[in-house]
């Protein structure tokens, strides 16, 4: 029930096995679909393909295998601890929830071993002890602080908050966007290759863990922007990293209150409010918001973490102070009679 992890477009397999990453991003990317269109089908499939993952790629001290065949070896880069929470919350089964609050602790055990004293970075291989075993902190590694990252914008690991202020301190923190390069060792830090969005976005991410670093993030945004016709994995991480970096990865299912799956209609038709989709913005510390009609809405303000963090209700349209809400990027929702109508993302500077 697992795909080979390499394919000949639809002619061939050029590589055998599975690849245990890509069932984690697939199965999220399956659950997430659920929660933006409401189809069941999307979810059906996740839990069926999680059953699998379970089953082939977590081994008995769950810890990730790398893939269904071998597991010879461990790739810190492959855990996704965000992934795994959501996992937790969408399998039905008891025994399988608890399997994936086992898996999460035993995986960021392996992470926190596996980063080195001296530099804060990750290999691309190691031993089930965190032991480097080949590979320094290179084109597998590079993903690993774009997963704790994600991981602690939308749970807010203390785990992941730790290893990223660890990276940061031991060796990114006196590193400009501009100097980043690939070839980076394990062991010394030393950057021997060339400059791409393969190495800048993920380590843009890795600097979110505190606010204190937005200028900084701010110069690491400018330089993953500025590249251009770059090879299909840099081109990926480029888009997902910087998704994730200016809050337009939100989790869907978190922003979910009744768990069920609806987002921005245009032609808004719900109990008598006929018309286009609300229009937010925000100047200055006011949020605007007009809406369709006269019809009363109820509007929420929420966090990259899928938090509320305020609530309003206007009727046809409002304006409302948000003094004191902490500058980011979030989520406006609007809802009438219960069914969501809008969801825009907004920045509170």
């Amino acid at each position: 029930g697992l795909m080979n992890w390499r394919i000949n477009g639809f002619s061939s397999v050029d590589g055998q096995g599975a690849a245990t990453d890509a069932e984690f991003d697939a199965a999220l990317a399956l659950v997430m679909a659920y929660y933006q269109f409401g189809d069941e089908k999307y979810l059906t499939d996740a839990r069926e393909l999680l059953a699998k993952v379970r089953q082939h790629e977590i081994a008995a001290n769950n810890l990730h295998k790398p893939g269904d065949s071998w597991d010879s070896e461990k790739n810190p880069s492959y855990i996704s601890p965000a992934a795994f929470e959501i996992f937790k919350e969408v399998e039905t089964d008891q025994a399988a929830k608890d399997k994936w609050d086992a898996v999460i602790a035993a995986n960021y055990t392996l992470l926190r071993n596996n980063q080195h004293n001296t530099t804060g970075l990750w290999s691309d291989w190691c031993t089930a002890a965190g032991v480097q075993t080949r590979g320094e902190f290179s084109y597998d590694a590079i993903r690993t602080p774009w997963r704790l990252a994600w991981a602690n914008a939308w749970y807010g690991h203390a785990d992941a908050k730790t290893m990223l202020g660890n990276l940061d301190s031991r060796w990114l923190h006196d590193k400009a966007a501009t100097a980043i390069r690939d070839g980076i060792n394990y062991s010394t830090g030393a950057m021997s290759g060339w400059s791409n969005s393969s190495f800048v976005g993920p380590l843009m991410n890795a600097l979110s863990y505190t606010s204190s670093n937005q200028a900084k993030m701010d110069t690491y945004w400018t330089r993953l922007m500025s590249f251009n016709n770059e090879p299909y994995y840099s081109q990926a991480l480029q888009i997902m990293t910087g998704l994730l970096g200016s809050g337009n990865m939100p989790n869907l299912k978190a922003l979910e209150e009744n768990g069920t799956s609806s987002v921005a209609r245009n032609n808004v038709n719900v109990a008598g409010a006929t018309g286009r989709t609300p229009a937010v913005s925000v100047r200055g510390r006011v949020l605007n918001v007009t809406g369709t009609n006269n019809t009363p809405m109820a509007v929420r303000l929420v966090n990259v973490q899928g938090k509320t963090v305020a609530r309003f209700t206007a009727s046809g349209a409002g304006q409302f102070s948000i003094a004191r809400i902490p500058a980011g990027r979030y989520i406006v929702e609007t809802r009438v009679a219960g069914k969501r109508v809008g969801s825009s993302a907004v920045v509170v500077r």
